[in-house]
């Protein structure tokens, strides 16, 4: 109670100012009657898998974003409940009715106009925010409501005169280009990447099996690296020398080259 952060709000609580993530006694001066209420995450768990169950009705391809939220993609199974705005209804009644409690659903065409029309005015309502209509409900809205602005970004906006949506996207504030992506795989194998990858990993992979076929056939240093060869430093333990072996003279890294076709 002294301690403690804010984990959620209530909407009468958001008219005071109560924020997600200050400090209860944060809070507390912004509300002094506020009621606090303490959290129960085995609750929490229950009531989001069966909240993701009954989304999972509807769709088989649900991304869950947290506890209370995700993202459902009904482009294939759409068609069966009715239009984007009849189904998403179909859905939020489905949910207070079986559940007990009502949530928000945005319509769009991506993950974030729908995100963002999630967050308009609540509780229990279906808002659209398609691509022709974000000039009209999206622009008027302060900065800081667009999805990934956080308190950092806002702040930096605003010093640039930039408080509303539409005044960013009509600026000409750009020093740094972002791209994110998550849940792409491919059969259960992952990889980091660069955006403009040349590397041929295909190729590398082959190398590296060639080499451990070799190591198992012939030992251990019948592949090495050509500057270890007549050295004191173990071609397999990373480079790892004395002080003074590094002293010693100046080595320049080169690499036997095995080429495969």
């Amino acid at each position: 109670m002294r301690h403690g952060i804010i984990l959620a709000k209530s909407i009468p609580a958001k008219k005071y100012g109560i924020k997600t993530g200050e400090t209860v006694l944060e809070a507390k001066r912004k509300c002094p009657c506020l009621v606090l209420v303490p959290p129960n995450y085995g609750l929490y768990e229950k009531c989001s898998a069966a909240f993701m169950g009954i989304l999972r009705e509807y769709s088989d391809v649900v991304e869950q974003y947290s506890i209370d939220e995700a993202f459902v993609d009904m482009t294939a199974s759409c068609h069966l409940f009715g239009g984007s705005v009849e189904t998403a209804e179909q859905i939020k009644n489905h949910i207070r009715d079986k559940l007990g409690f009502t949530v928000n659903i945005g319509v769009s065409t991506n993950k974030l106009l729908a995100k963002m029309a999630s967050d308009f005015k609540k509780p229990d309502r279906i808002h659209t925010l398609y691509p022709e209509e974000i000039q009209a409900k999206m622009w008027p809205l302060p900065v800081s409501d667009l999805f990934f602005v956080g308190r950092a970004t806002t702040t930096k906006l605003l010093s640039l005169g930039i408080r509303t949506i539409g005044e960013l996207a009509a600026a000409d504030p750009v020093r740094h280009l972002g791209i994110h992506t998550g849940r792409v795989q491919h059969d259960g194998f992952f990889r980091q990447t660069s955006l403009f990858e040349k590397a041929d990993y295909e190729k590398l992979e082959k190398a590296d099996r060639m080499v451990d076929a070799l190591r198992k056939r012939y030992g251990m240093d019948c592949v090495m690296r050509a500057t270890f060869l007549q050295q004191p430093i173990d071609h397999m333990s990373g480079g790892i020398s004395s002080a003074k072996d590094l002293r010693s003279e100046k080595r320049s890294v080169d690499y036997s080259k095995i080429r495969i076709d």
